[in-house]
């Protein structure tokens, strides 16, 4: 408890650095918080959610609260700090806590520094296009296969004027996670993350994006009695393409393939190398009533979606003991129905169903 309340103070006493001195400047206290209501309907229970093996598990409960503090320190120059709450898991951390610098402004080009604890931006741009977070991670986070915050120093360029034509993204991070900072060997990771809006000159397509990411580094472990940092080498490349139609429609994809020689599980053991490779694939869709039932308050808020998720973790990392690896594949659906009655408020009534294939490795 007395971590608590450490981090609390510290969160507390860096926001207070961006109101008093910059009070006639823009400052902002924010927070995100994912409440849910979770029904089980299958017959047993994943042990992630609860320690029983219950049918029919009925609960209501708050995922993840986020505090957020903002503050301009002059035209080029801001900062952002947010506080990530678990109630589930009873601890707080820091999930961001970054300057930004923008040193370099064009009418088609700008080019801003970030440095500190930040987003990586393949993570920050799927969960605003898939636009569900409070609902499920990008396939990438929920895979592991890379964090959604890290320590470091990034690059961020809009290509065109306000990024008409998209971003670039440029990062050197430690290689860990906000979750778990401790750098245990000095190897950097590299990130090159781009986005594109190639049809914004029609405003019917505007918001229509392609993007690519290329992802290297070393995994955050280093045992250099028995390995070099080369067997520890890890890299992800990530595709996507979101179609969209006015606020009328949407159809995205997204595919992700992680390569690791030694790919480390959830539990700390060093896999099998004969299975290197985990892949991703995600298809997502909305349908907006906006458009379709205007004078209908409650329908102009109001819209459909799905997304169907395949995963292939790295088959060989789950040894049942005894030395006998499994193959594990699992397949997602969601669909739902979601009504956003004022900005930043987003509620969802949903089905989600998951297939899991077993199958012994030959």
């Amino acid at each position: 408890m007395n971590n608590w309340w450490k981090i609390l103070m510290m969160a507390v006493l860096a926001l207070a650095m961006f109101s008093p001195a910059y009070a006639d400047k823009e400052t902002s206290i924010g927070g995100t918080i994912f409440a849910d209501w979770y029904y089980d309907m299958s017959d047993s229970l994943d042990q992630s959610i609860s320690p029983n093996n219950l049918d029919a598990y009925n609960t209501f409960g708050i995922s993840r609260a986020y505090l957020t503090g903002k503050g301009k320190l002059s035209d080029k120059t801001w900062g952002k700090i947010t506080l990530d709450v678990n109630p589930a898991n009873a601890y707080m951390r820091l999930k961001y806590a970054y300057i930004q610098w923008k040193f370099y402004t064009q009418p088609q080009f700008d080019l801003s520094m970030k440095f500190g604890l930040q987003g990586t931006p393949w993570i920050d741009e799927m969960n605003a296009v898939w636009g569900r977070r409070y609902l499920e991670k990008t396939p990438t986070d929920q895979l592991e296969m890379e964090t959604s915050s890290d320590f470091g120093l990034g690059f961020v360029s809009n290509l065109g004027e306000k990024g008409k034509w998209g971003t670039a993204n440029l990062a050197i991070f430690n290689g860990t996670s906000y979750s778990a900072p401790g750098d245990n060997n000095n190897a950097k990771d590299i990130n090159l993350a781009v986005f594109l809006n190639p049809l914004n000159s029609n405003a019917d397509f505007a918001k229509t994006e392609i993007g690519f990411q290329y992802y290297t580094g070393t995994l955050n472990a280093y045992d250099d009695t028995s390995m070099v940092q080369d067997d520890y080498k890890k890299t992800l490349i990530s595709a996507m393409a979101n179609f969209q139609y006015r606020k009328l429609a949407a159809l995205g994809v997204e595919y992700d393939a992680y390569t690791s020689p030694q790919y480390l599980d959830g539990g700390g053991i060093w896999a099998d190398t004969s299975d290197n490779k985990a892949t991703a694939m995600a298809i997502f869709g909305t349908l907006w009533f906006a458009d379709l039932a205007k004078g209908n308050k409650m329908l102009e808020t109001t819209d459909l979606f799905f997304r169907y998720s395949t995963f292939d973790p790295d088959g060989d990392d789950h040894d049942l003991g005894g030395g006998v690896l499994n193959e594990m594949k699992y397949t997602e659906m969601i669909i739902g129905v979601e009504c956003v009655p004022v900005k930043g408020f987003s509620t969802s009534l949903n089905y989600r169903s998951t297939k899991i294939t077993d199958l012994p490795t030959p």
